[in-house]
């Protein structure tokens, strides 16, 4: 929870500067004062973490890295490494899982921080399907675009932790992850990978 209250924390100091600039550009003569920022309708605000946040539009939302072409009819997601039962699955076969929705913060420091609503299929449920073998400790994501990460087994089969196919209730754009993007509560943007295509189970090698 730590890591969700500092964004959080972060978030509200940003919005504090916005509502104080809003108000100086309001009531000075100079011409070229600070543009007028606008504010998300009372309708488009999340509450997170006790605050409540007003949702950043999708086309509003950051963004970094460049899009890979995917071709969604061959797209497929791996799970494999030291599973009992290794998973191929299409993009039709992730949609057909229980899906859930949740606002998170997404924050990449220096760069933006955005709110949004994200819906996705929990890891820990493909996780569960894969049939984990007692030995993994580690979960490693890969992109399309060759980007990974690797975390702990447990962090990723925690709450919050997701891949998601829509965000705001739209589709994934291209330039925001899709066909599948990794959301991880409270960590920052670089956490969340984009255009994931592999996950792969795997003991520290300190631990063989």
């Amino acid at each position: 929870m730590g890591g969700i209250r500092n964004l959080s924390s972060r978030l509200l100091a940003c919005m504090a500067c916005a509502a104080f600039l809003t108000s100086c550009s309001a009531t000075s003569a100079t011409p070229h004062s600070t543009p007028e920022l606008t504010q998300a309708p009372a309708s488009a605000m999340v509450l997170i973490d006790g605050y409540q946040f007003p949702i950043t539009a999708v086309e509003d939302l950051g963004v970094t890295g460049t899009a890979p072409e995917v071709d969604i009819d061959t797209y497929r997601l791996t799970i494999d490494g030291l599973v009992g039962r290794p998973l191929v699955l299409s993009y039709d076969d992730i949609s057909g899982y229980p899906m859930f929705s949740e606002a998170a913060i997404l924050d990449c420091p220096e760069v933006f921080t955005d709110v949004a609503e994200w819906t996705g299929v929990p890891v820990s449920t493909l996780l569960d399907e894969a049939h984990v073998d007692p030995r993994a400790t580690q979960v490693s994501f890969y992109a399309i675009d060759g980007y990974q990460r690797t975390f702990p087994l447990a962090e990723v089969l925690r709450d919050g932790v997701f891949l998601a196919l829509k965000v705001n209730g739209q589709v994934l754009p291209k330039e925001h992850g899709y066909p599948l993007r990794l959301v991880m509560e409270g960590k920052e943007g670089n956490n969340w990978i984009k255009w994931v295509n592999h996950i792969e189970l795997t003991q520290q090698k300190d631990e063989f």
